[in-house]
């Protein structure tokens, strides 16, 4: 909600899709949190939910990897990406790719940055990988996202 938040209250050209997208994770997470569910059980995962996408907020630019959100939350990967698919519907993965193609559209409209300075900046030392993993998760490349944007 704080994200939500944060991100109406910015200016530029993609505030809106920033906004769908978190608004969206948001909407999934608050339907899987009200189901019928043991509330011992319910409070536990949710608790570590919210713990996940803090530390997701803190960390997507260093931290890739499942694995390590896990090692931070003293869990295994396993049961890290269990509790979130069974919450949200999608994996631990999917989430962190999300929150980092939400940055990068971020950065790319309200910074101006070229696609070098973007994947420096979210920790990708190799344009290269960062330009297959930008067309990957978002559909298209990221010189024509950014034409469109500026369209």
């Amino acid at each position: 909600m704080e994200r939500l938040i944060y991100e109406f209250n910015q200016s530029g050209g993609m505030k809106q899709d920033v906004l769908r997208g978190l608004f969206q994770v948001f909407a999934v997470f608050l339907g899987r949190a009200t189901t019928q569910v043991d509330p011992v059980i319910q409070n536990k995962c949710v608790g570590q939910t919210k713990t996940f996408f803090k530390l997701l907020d803190q960390h997507f630019a260093t931290l890739k990897m499942p694995a390590d959100y896990a090692r931070l939350m003293s869990v295994t990967p396993a049961y890290l990406n269990n509790m979130i698919k069974d919450a949200l519907g999608n994996t631990t993965s999917y989430f962190i790719q999300q929150r980092i193609l939400v940055e990068a559209k971020r950065l790319m409209s309200l910074d101006e940055l070229n696609m070098k300075e973007v994947a420096y900046k979210l920790g990708f030392f190799d344009v290269s990988h960062f330009s297959k993993f930008f067309k990957r998760t978002s559909g298209e490349r990221f010189t024509d996202y950014k034409r469109n944007v500026a369209a």
